[in-house]
C-alpha cells in the first residue's frame, strides 16, 4: 500500500502502473495493478455471550452497544455478527443493512453455564467468511472476562493463528468488560489487539458498552478515511519477504509504503 502526496500534502490521484517501479531485494517486479481507494471494511462482530455476561446482567447493555456501533459506523462497511458461547453461531451474514444487523443483535441471548470459544470463533469465521476474499478484514470482539473454551489450541496453534491474522492484514479490536480483574479471555483479547494493531478498551460496568463501542466505531471510520487514498500495488512475482523498494516516476511527490491498511 502506497501513500502518494504532493508538495501541499494532498493525495495525488490518477496514478497508474506506469508511474511506479517496484523491486524486491533489488529484483524488479512487474506491476499488475495500482488502484487507489480499495474496498470498504468487512467487519466480523464476535459476541462472547457466555455465562459471565449473564452473571453481570450485561445482555441488554451489550445489545445497546452493538446498536450504537452500527449507528456510528459509516454505512458503506459490511458487517456480520456471530455469537461464540458454547456454539459458534452466525446471526447475520455480511450486509450493510443496519436494520437486519440490529435484528440479529437482538437475538443474542446469554448461554447459561457456557464458556466462550474465542479462538475457535476467530479461526472459523476467518476460514469460512473471509478467506480468499479481497477485503479490508476487521474483527470486533465484544467480551466479558472469563475462561477460554476453544479446543485443541496449543501454544503453536495460537502462534499460527496470530501470524495468519498478521499476514492477511487482519485487525482485531476488543471491547472487554472486566468483572474479575483479568482472565484468560481478557489476556487473549489484549494480545490479539496489540499484535494486529487494533484497539483494546476495558470497561468496568456493562453500561459502558454503548460508549466504548461508539468510540471504536468512530475511530475505525476515521482510520478508513485516512487510508482510503492509498494505492494498493500488486506485483509479480508475489512478495516473498524480502526488502521491498518503490520508486515513483514523477517528480515532486512524496511516497510512504505500508504493508497493510492497519492502524499504525
Amino acid at each position: 500500500y502506497v501513500e502518494a502526496l504532493d508538495g501541499a500534502g494532498q493525495p495525488v490521484a490518477e496514478l497508474t502502473t506506469a508511474d511506479f517501479t517496484v523491486t524486491e531485494d533489488g529484483v524488479p517486479g512487474r506491476i499488475v495493478s495500482a488502484v487507489a481507494g480499495g474496498a470498504p471494511m468487512r467487519i466480523a462482530l464476535l459476541v462472547g455471550n457466555g455465562h459471565q455476561m449473564n452473571e453481570v446482567n450485561a445482555t441488554n447493555p451489550m445489545r445497546s452497544g452493538l446498536n450504537a456501533f452500527l449507528d456510528t459506523l459509516p454505512p458503506q462497511h459490511e458487517v456480520t455478527i456471530f455469537s461464540i458461547a458454547r456454539n459458534i453461531r452466525q446471526m447475520v451474514d455480511f450486509t450493510t443493512d443496519r436494520d437486519e444487523l440490529k435484528e440479529g443483535a437482538g437475538l443474542i441471548f446469554p448461554e447459561v453455564g457456557a464458556g466462550v470459544d474465542l479462538l475457535d470463533g476467530i479461526k472459523e469465521t476467518w476460514e469460512r467468511r473471509f478467506e480468499d476474499v479481497e477485503s479490508f478484514p476487521v474483527f470486533v470482539l465484544v467480551l466479558a472476562d472469563g475462561i477460554e473454551g476453544s479446543s485443541n489450541f496449543s501454544d503453536d496453534a495460537y502462534a499460527d493463528l496470530l501470524y495468519m491474522l498478521v499476514e492477511n492484514g487482519v485487525t482485531v479490536h476488543t471491547a472487554m468488560l472486566m468483572t474479575r480483574g483479568g482472565s484468560q479471555i481478557s489476556n487473549i483479547g489484549e494480545n490479539l489487539s496489540a499484535f494486529t494493531g487494533g484497539l483494546y478498551e476495558n470497561i468496568n460496568t456493562a453500561t459502558g458498552f454503548p460508549d466504548v463501542l461508539t468510540s471504536i466505531a468512530t475511530r475505525m471510520g476515521e482510520h478508513f478515511d485516512e487510508v482510503a487514498n492509498r494505492y494498493r500495488i500488486v506485483f509479480e512475482p508475489a512478495p516473498s519477504g524480502g526488502q521491498i523498494s518503490l520508486q515513483l516516476n514523477r517528480p515532486g511527490i512524496t511516497v510512504r509504503l505500508f504493508a497493510d491498511r492497519r492502524m499504525q
